[in-house]
Formats: C-alpha cells, sequence, structure tokens
C-alpha cells in the first residue's frame, strides 16, 4: 500500500509539474487534458482517476504552492509588521514564469479568484487578532480582508510584469503601508535615505 501511495503522489506530481511547464510556455487556456498526460507521460484514464479537468489539476496545484507559502508567513502574529513580510513576494519570485504566464492575457480568470480567495482567507484571522478586545470594526473584516488581498493581487500583477524591479522586501513594505495609509502616502515625497525604489 505505501508503495502504491508513493507512485500516485509520482504521477500526481508529474502532472502538475505538466500542467506548469505548458502554462509558462503556451498559456492556459490552450492547453488540453491530451497535451498533459503527454507531456507527464500518463495515462488519460489515470489523469481522470484523481482530476476531473484542468481547472481541477491547477487548482490542487494553487493549493499545494499556497500552503507553502502559508507556512512561511508569522499566521499566529498579532503585529501588523507581519503584514510587510517579504514572503509573498519571495514565493512570487520562485515561481515567476507561472505568475508571469497566469496573470497575462493567456492566463485564467479562475487563477485570479481563487488568489484573492486564498489571500482573504489568510488576511482575515490575521485582522481579528488585531482588534482590541471587545472592539467592533467600522466595517466587516471580510470586507477589509478582501480590499487587502485586492490590493496585493495588484502588486503582485504590477512587479511581475514589470520584471521585479523592487526588492521583495521593500514590496513587502509598501503593500504595508498603502493598506494603512492609502494613497495620500503613496503619492507622497520620498524620504531621504528611504531605500524604496521611486516607482
Amino acid at each position: 500500500m505505501k508503495k502504491l501511495d508513493r507512485r500516485i503522489e509520482r504521477t500526481i506530481t508529474s502532472l502538475r509539474d505538466a500542467l506548469m511547464q505548458l502554462i509558462v510556455e503556451q498559456g492556459y487556456d490552450s492547453i488540453t487534458i491530451q497535451d498533459i498526460t503527454d507531456r507527464a507521460n500518463v495515462a488519460r484514464a489515470t489523469f481522470y482517476l484523481h482530476f476531473k479537468d484542468k481547472d481541477d489539476l491547477m487548482f490542487s496545484g494553487m493549493k499545494l504552492i499556497y500552503d507553502q507559502l502559508a507556512d512561511s508567513i508569522t499566521a499566529n502574529s498579532d503585529n501588523l509588521d507581519d503584514f510587510a513580510s517579504p514572503q509573498d513576494f519571495l514565493h512570487v519570485a520562485q515561481y515567476a514564469d507561472f505568475y508571469a504566464a497566469m496573470l497575462s492575457p493567456r492566463g485564467s480568470m479562475g487563477f485570479l479568484v481563487r488568489t484573492r480567495a486564498y489571500l482573504q482567507e489568510l488576511t482575515e484571522p490575521m485582522l481579528e487578532r488585531m482588534l482590541p478586545p471587545n472592539q467592533t470594526p467600522r466595517i466587516p473584516l471580510s470586507l477589509m480582508a478582501a480590499y487587502c488581498a485586492g490590493i496585493q493581487i495588484s502588486l503582485i500583477w504590477w512587479w511581475v510584469e514589470n520584471r521585479m524591479p523592487i526588492t521583495p522586501e521593500d514590496m513587502g513594505r509598501i503593500g504595508l503601508m498603502i493598506s494603512l495609509h492609502g494613497l495620500s502616502w503613496a503619492t507622497g515625497p520620498l524620504p531621504e535615505n528611504d531605500t524604496t525604489a521611486n516607482c
């Protein structure tokens, strides 16, 4: 049974790797199940034992990648500084070709929807822990989390599209400051000795 489990795991990994490679090479929409199984050297029947379609395969791969990301973030902290963590952008840099393809016109709207939902789900409990006891916020936490998720996706999109001209550390800080202070901070002058690139 253990040998079978390892064999199944290798098959699933091969299918996910094949899809990632094909997304980078030709974009998501044009990929067929046959393309994936040919690249992975896996029978179509085997593919359908594990996934119902390529969306199912992509989302399972996304969950694996994002679970790795969540493990690298200090999710139990109640400190706002943790929102300035560079981990999100270090993660994006690791999968830069994949993000460049998925955030391009060749990508998938489903990817954006799932990514936003994941970031919102990750952010909401962090915001909740930052509230003083028995305090009700002015707006729902889910709305604040959705706002933060939207900012993060936009920053990632810009960063990848412009070939990552700013360090992950500075991108994390920029995301935090925009979330906290909005455009009034973003459009202000760059302080002396600030290492952030003037974008």
